[in-house]
């Protein structure tokens, strides 16, 4: 038999907790191939359709619990407290995680806590095209995780040369965007310095 790995990251994890020999074990680094920039959706049918700010920083993460949701929501609370409002993300995905069934409500919870029904958005589970669409015209997509395979995320914006907000873990920095911006994952201070220089 033989194990399929998406980087060599995975690879060092599972060599750390399994003595398996490297012979049976096969790195397979994927790529996307996204859509063309002309067949993607225009800004006018995006802001129609879901209300964004022409300004914009999109989070395609599903709503589980080691995808980092909650730096995002206190980052934007502490640009909020020091008067900069005219910061806009916008997330799409699932809310389901089996794991922390109670994630996606206690991260609203925070989003009504904090008054960021103006700042931070939910677009629910909508179709690719979309997703590429954002994707392709937001200022920044952000990933904060704490734990990646391989990302998709990060390869999709690859493809479309965006800039990318990533939690410095290894295998966001083994994908090495071009145009990346690096935070700690645990630090939303971090993570609103790197909003405020690029919106």
């Amino acid at each position: 038999f033989k194990i399929l790995l998406s980087s060599n990251s995975a690879l060092r994890d599972i060599k750390r907790i399994c003595n398996i020999k490297n012979k049976k074990i096969i790195v397979s680094k994927f790529i996307f191939n996204v859509p063309k920039p002309k067949n993607l959706k225009k800004f006018s049918y995006l802001k129609k359709k879901y209300s964004i700010n022409r300004n914009f920083f999109y989070l395609p993460n599903q709503y589980w619990y080691h995808k980092n949701h909650k730096v995002v929501i206190n980052a934007l609370n502490y640009l909020k407290n020091k008067k900069k409002t005219n910061v806009f993300i916008y997330s799409s995905g699932s809310k389901n995680d089996y794991r922390f069934p109670h994630n996606f409500k206690s991260l609203m919870e925070l989003v009504k806590k904090y008054n960021l029904d103006k700042n931070y958005f939910y677009l629910g589970i909508i179709p690719y095209i979309d997703v590429m669409s954002l994707i392709f015209h937001s200022t920044a997509v952000i990933n904060p995780s704490f734990f990646e395979g391989w990302s998709s995320t990060v390869e999709q914006a690859k493809a479309y040369k965006k800039k990318i907000i990533l939690s410095n873990i290894r295998v966001h920095k083994e994908q090495k965007p071009k145009f990346a911006y690096y935070f700690k994952p645990e630090s939303f201070i971090d993570l609103s310095k790197i909003l405020m220089k690029l919106k």
